[in-house]
């Protein structure tokens, strides 16, 4: 019974004495009271934690040490806030008469670090949660590589150089003057990592990570891939399903699953293409040049069929930019004109902003504000607004007129704008970029290593630019890194989508596609090992020690306790037979051969026995019982291939 219904039920009986009958007037008043303050549902709740701290490392530690590349079990030693974080969520089933039951379930995720070794290492190749393989930075499959990019947004890795500086999650938190950088140490910080699937405890979710300590990191390495060329395609985009793009002077589309294998369709679009945006979940909008109808059509099935978008108001001409920020589209025509959708398929005309001129090449999406930069019209400026609507538009910034000339491409990443292209020198042209770090209200201007540009993308990390085979990219937009692209193509464009780069030309050229990172192991020699370790733990030096007959090469090795040189050694010994000795004024590490030669003894040398001088009688030879030889050797080692699992070996003796 609700508040409502006990105070209405008891005024309902007073006033229903009045009236000859009570029974009846406290039944109309709890009537009323409940109309007005209704019965509460009945409430659930899921299994729920009553203690969110957790112990959350082993103090003191030994920080192990790496050779070559081992999976390590990490220590953690960093918490957010020393406990999980708790999320409910309600949801509410039932409905009138009945009431309704409200239930609600908890999940927990956490925030923390995890030391692994000494660094510096060259990176992590692998990372295991509970034995599950959720990060693998050593393969080329194009579906572990998605996966591996996706979980590599949700923590951070720390390689123990002498120069790290703190994360800034713990920092947030600690405090920036309270928070040190581990310097010397590799580590992982997890960022907000569900535990649900791992018994909502960080003891249920057991990190192990496999640490490169000797190999090599290839950044962005490629693959290439043939398609029809000379079509001039435009930078391809990524829909959730395919990656798709068209050509800018032939009817013609091309879209693919992986962005090596494409499929080529004709006459679905228009003679002439020239932007091309998606929402990426699904819906993908092509803007043509069209003289009597519509400049726009989109497509819903991944690039195989096209239809005209409604857009009443637009009229003619050509869509030089097209892009959707999340929540709505907006593009851009020659024509004067400006167009918003809410779904890509039906668009309402817009008006720019006073003095905009035409054929602007780009639009940018800050985070907070659709920014246009006009290409021609008075005096070249940058515009923004937060909805691209009528009326909305804010000039910021007007380019100088020797730094005005042809900025046809920009991008945003994280919370820097760049606006980039060729500008007017007194030497011809040459290239500029523009960029703000506050959602496009000021900029600054910055010289840039090249000049017109033919392909623009932005990946996670990077901004990308590409001008007749010269390939670049940089996280900041003022300092750029050469990228080799494969035969010298001369021109291509460049999009981004699923974890991936792909670049198709617009003549003759190749195409191919780029992934981050792929780090390869090395292995390490013996004598390597040796050395560092006999150094770090005696009084000895380098020229007090000879290990250059230790030649082998280790896969991997790792010292995780404190003791003695003799218990790092005697493994490697086992594996590896040297021997140790005193040499000359040096410790002498001696392997020992591998191959001994066998010689042969003939019978008649073997021991002889003489009895009354004339009979001589052979040594002869008895073999042990069967029951004294083992019927089985067992072998259990770590296998790197079974994802360091531990393997077993036997060999048995038949018939026993």
């Amino acid at each position: 019974m609700s508040v409502g219904q006990a105070a209405g039920g008891v005024i309902g009986a007073i006033a229903g004495s009045f009236l000859g009958s009570p029974f009846l007037g406290a039944q109309l008043g709890m009537m009323v009271g409940g109309a007005i303050s209704p019965q509460k549902g009945k409430s659930t709740a899921g299994p729920r934690l009553n203690d969110l701290s957790v112990q959350t490392s082993t103090y003191g530690a030994v920080i192990p040490r790496v050779y070559g590349t081992a999976a390590i079990n990490g220590n953690i030693f960093w918490l957010e806030n020393n406990k999980l974080l708790e999320t409910v969520r309600k949801k509410k089933s039932g409905g009138k008469g009945g009431g309704s039951v409200t239930t609600r379930t908890y999940t927990y995720s956490a925030t923390f670090a995890i030391g692994l070794c000494r660094g510096p290492i060259i990176g992590i190749r692998r990372i295991w949660i509970r034995g599950n393989l959720i990060y693998d930075a050593g393969s080329t499959d194009t579906n572990t590589i998605i996966a591996s990019n996706e979980a590599a947004e949700g923590f951070r890795v720390y390689r123990g150089t002498d120069t790290q500086t703190a994360d800034s999650r713990i920092q947030s938190t600690l405090g920036v003057d309270n928070t040190p950088a581990w310097r010397g140490l590799a580590y992982i910080v997890f960022y907000d990592l569900d535990l649900t699937s791992y018994g909502n405890s960080l003891a249920g979710a057991q990190v192990r990570a496999e640490v490169v300590a000797n190999g090599v990191v290839h950044i962005y390495p490629y693959t290439p891939f043939s398609y029809a060329n000379n079509r001039q395609w435009l930078s391809p985009v990524w829909d959730g399903t395919n990656y798709i793009t068209v050509s800018s002077q032939s009817n013609h589309v091309m879209y693919s699953s992986d962005g090596l294998s494409w499929v080529e369709l004709s006459g679905v679009v228009s003679s002439q293409n020239f932007s091309i945006g998606t929402d990426g979940a699904g819906t993908t909008v092509v803007g043509t040049y069209s003289p009597t109808g519509p400049p726009l059509k989109y497509s819903t099935d991944g690039g195989i069929t096209w239809t005209a978008c409604s857009s009443p108001g637009i009229g003619s001409g050509a869509c030089t930019s097209v892009k959707h920020n999340g929540s709505a589209w907006l593009a851009i025509f020659d024509s004067l004109n400006f167009g918003t959708s809410s779904d890509g398929k039906t668009w309402q005309a817009q008006t720019p902003p006073d003095g905009y001129g035409n054929y602007s090449r780009f639009l940018i999406w800050s985070g907070e504000k659709w920014i246009i930069r006009s290409a021609m019209g008075t005096g070249r400026k940058i515009w923004t607004s937060p909805t691209g609507v009528t009326g909305t538009w804010t000039n910021t910034y007007t380019m100088l007129p020797t730094n005005a000339n042809n900025f046809n491409f920009g991008g945003q990443l994280v919370d820097r704008t760049l606006i980039i292209g060729v500008a007017t020198t007194t030497a011809g042209y040459g290239g500029a970029a523009y960029i703000s770090d506050d959602h496009g209200e000021t900029w600054s201007l910055y010289p840039c290593p090249f000049g017109d540009l033919d392909g623009f993308c932005v990946d996670d990390t990077q901004f990308w630019v590409n001008h007749n085979g010269d390939m670049r990219y940089s996280s900041d937009g003022i300092n750029w890194t050469v990228y080799d692209p494969p035969s010298d193509p001369y021109h291509f464009t460049t999009g981004y989508g699923n974890g991936f780069i792909v670049c198709v030309g617009y003549s003759d050229t190749p195409g191919f596609r780029i992934f981050k990172r792929l780090i390869e192991s090395n292995h390490v020699m013996l004598s390597t090992i040796v050395s560092d370790e006999c150094l770090l733990y005696s009084s000895l030096s380098s020229q007090d020690i000879d290990v250059t007959s230790l030649t082998p090469l280790v896969r991997g090795y790792t010292i995780s306790n404190i003791s003695t040189i003799r218990s790092f050694l005697e493994p490697l010994r086992v594996a590896w037979p040297f021997d140790i000795r005193q040499h000359g004024y040096k410790v002498q590490f001696l392997l020992r051969e591998t191959s001994p030669t066998v010689g042969v003894v003939a019978v008649d040398d073997l021991c002889v026995s003489s009895y009354d001088g004339e009979n001589n009688t052979m040594l002869t030879a008895d073999r042990e019982a069967n029951v004294r030889l083992p019927a089985r050797v067992i072998l259990k080692y770590i296998d790197y291939t079974r994802e360091y699992e531990t393997g077993l070996g036997y060999a048995e003796r038949i018939g026993v």
